[in-house]
């Protein structure tokens, strides 16, 4: 197996991607980001609460991902990254919820001086290039091993 190709299969089992359905095109919807706290999805009467009002903003085209969040047949999934770059330190993140019918992910908008929580339906082969895009770069990698090399001389 490739290096690359083992590095994408580990990235993809522990971000939880799965072989989900693609889902009809709808406008993202507003949330509470309290909804979307790691620690209220690592109780399941906390989670189901969290499910629960985020259902209630979903249109009606997400029913099946509606039904999959009201059976708490869903997975919070935070993806975070930091790392020294030729140009400083840089940052990635990303946060969605995994369903059997699909993915939401969600996105922060500023509004003014706020900011609104969205979820949005995404394809998960969209998910797949928007998770990559956020994570070091071929030059990153370069700069580390020019770095390496200095540190050990």
């Amino acid at each position: 197996m490739a290096p690359y190709e083992s590095l994408y299969r580990i990235l993809i089992d522990s971000a939880g991607l799965q072989d989900t359905p693609a889902l009809p095109e709808v406008d993202p919807v507003g949330v509470d980001r309290n909804n979307l706290e790691t620690e209220k999805w690592s109780v399941e009467a906390t989670k189901r609460e969290a499910c629960t009002r985020i259902v209630q903003r979903l249109p009606d085209q997400l029913g099946e991902v509606a039904a999959a969040l009201r059976a708490a047949q869903a997975s919070l999934v935070n993806v975070a990254a930091v790392w020294d770059s030729p140009t400083g330190p840089q940052r990635g993140k990303m946060t969605w919820i995994s369903t059997p019918a699909g993915l939401l992910t969600h996105e922060e908008q500023q509004r003014g001086l706020r900011i609104r929580h969205e979820l949005d339906a995404e394809h998960p082969g969209w998910m797949w290039l928007r998770l990559i895009d956020r994570l070091p770069r071929a030059n990153d990698l370069q700069y580390w091993q020019r770095e390496g090399e200095t540190d050990g001389a």
